[in-house]
């Protein structure tokens, strides 16, 4: 007995009962229909002369509905026109023969193919001119230039955006860490907290998580609402197994579902540094402020001074409540760094520090990259001067920042905090902030003159708007 069998039926069975044979591979990706009997002939001969078996009488054909092969009409200028070289009838005439196919001349230089039963993969012109190119040979294509006329379009701005901070941050020592998208919902509801805490840090989202209807395991059934759960598990996982030190970023999407229910995502990024540096150039100062300055370090490349820090709302649950704050950039929140809260340090039992924080890509790069607009140096001295303000110590050290700059005006090139004292000498809930400035004119030199109405313009401007003086 020999049959054919059809490929679709075959391939689908295959697929719904898990049959995986040699038969099932061959016929799903289809045989010679016209070749049973043949088959059928050969394995009689072989059983006759090698069994010693006798043949009883002729064979049966039981093939109702035989398969015809409707012809293909193939075009040799559209041979030519797809493969960049000139075709003779000839040529297309001889290998269509050497293939097997039955050719007819239609003219005008159009021929109706009618190819052979067990090719059963030439159906459409253009199986036929691959047939062509790789029987006549590849090297006939020629090796020509297409011509250029239209400039090469820009690269999309979002790949740039992404391009940037993985360039920023791999060059500050970071280590990317690619997680999934899902994750277990009840770790990330009870990680994440009080939903409203975040609103205020500009994150978009809500308490109602998007649920997998088909979720890999329990532990991944929900798509994550921020990139920190995730993050910080695999910081977790790294602190367990004696990797006590390290700095990583992950840059992915959160998923939120939006006002009118349809699913949506938001563009993060999430840090974590954890662990004490160790050697001779090792650094003594607390993580959250090596982040703070690894951050800084960033946004001076997006060549923007339109940025501050400001302590908005209560902790998120995850953060220490005292070391914390939020990034406001260019008038709105669009992150925060903080110091991962002592409760979940034991809970994912780390036996080193960590700190956390998550931006929004799209407001933290929009406008990226910016073309900044250079000028000659000037040719004049900088003159340095010092001034420390008694302040508060709930005063933001940045708005006051912000003042010098905004008094002083351009003239204004630099401008640091060298020192910071709290002690006896000064009042309960007071403290010294001692400022650099760097003054420099791009006219000519200035004068003691001018530098003292300059420096009494910021005393005046920063006394007026945080009634504080000069210690």
């Amino acid at each position: 007995e020999s049959a054919y069998f059809t490929i679709s039926t075959v391939r689908k069975t295959a697929r719904k009962f898990g049959i995986e044979t040699d038969s099932a591979y061959r016929f799903s990706r289809g045989v010679d229909p016209e070749g049973v009997v043949l088959a059928l002939n050969r394995a009689t001969q072989l059983i006759q002369e090698v069994a010693g078996g006798k043949v009883l009488d002729d064979p049966y054909d039981i093939y109702p509905n035989p398969l015809v092969r409707d012809p293909v009409e193939v075009r040799i200028p559209f041979i030519a026109q797809k493969l960049g070289y000139s075709v003779s009838q000839e040529s297309f005439e001889d290998w269509m023969r050497r293939l097997g196919c039955k050719i007819d001349n239609l003219g005008e230089d159009k021929y109706s193919v009618h190819p052979p039963a067990y090719r059963w993969d030439l159906f459409i012109e253009e199986d036929f001119v691959e047939e062509f190119a790789r029987l006549n040979g590849y090297d006939q294509i020629p090796e020509t230039l297409p011509p250029l006329s239209t400039e090469p379009s820009e690269h999309n701005t979002e790949f740039l955006a992404q391009n940037m901070i993985h360039k920023a941050f791999q060059g500050q020592g970071f280590q990317q860490v690619v997680n999934h998208a899902f994750l277990d919902g009840e770790f990330q509801a009870e990680f994440l907290g009080d939903w409203k805490k975040l609103e205020p840090l500009g994150f978009a989202g809500s308490s109602d998580v998007i649920q997998l209807k088909n979720p890999l395991s329990e532990e991944l059934g929900v798509m994550r609402s921020s990139v920190l759960p995730s993050l910080v598990k695999t910081v977790a996982f790294n602190d367990r197994h004696e990797n006590h030190q390290g700095q990583v970023y992950e840059l992915g999407f959160s998923f939120y579902k939006g006002n009118d229910g349809e699913y949506l995502q938001e563009s993060r990024v999430g840090l974590a540094m954890w662990g004490k540096q160790e050697g001779l150039w090792s650094q003594s100062l607390p993580l959250v402020y090596q982040m703070k300055a690894q951050v800084e370090l960033f946004l001076q490349g997006l060549k923007s001074r339109s940025w501050k820090w400001q302590a908005v709302g209560d902790a998120p649950d995850f953060l220490h409540p005292g070391q914390w704050i939020v990034l406001q950039y260019e008038g709105r929140p669009v992150g925060f760094i903080g110091t991962l809260h002592p409760q979940w340090n034991e809970k994912l039992k780390m036996k080193s520090p960590c700190v956390l924080a998550e931006f929004q890509v799209e407001r933290l790069m929009r406008g990226q990259p910016r073309i900044v607009k250079s000028k000659s140096p000037s040719r004049f001295p900088r003159i340095e001067r010092d001034l420390a303000f008694l302040m508060p110590k709930n005063l933001p050290v940045g708005d006051v920042t912000a003042e010098i700059r905004k008094s002083a005006g351009a003239t204004l090139v630099g401008l640091k905090v060298f020192d910071v004292y709290e002690g006896d000498k000064l009042n309960q809930g007071e403290r010294s902030v001692a400022f650099r400035l760097t003054y420099q004119g791009n006219s000519q030199t200035l004068t003691d003159d001018q530098i003292l109405d300059l420096q009494n313009k910021v005393i005046n401007s920063v006394g007026r708007k945080f009634s504080i003086s000069v210690r």
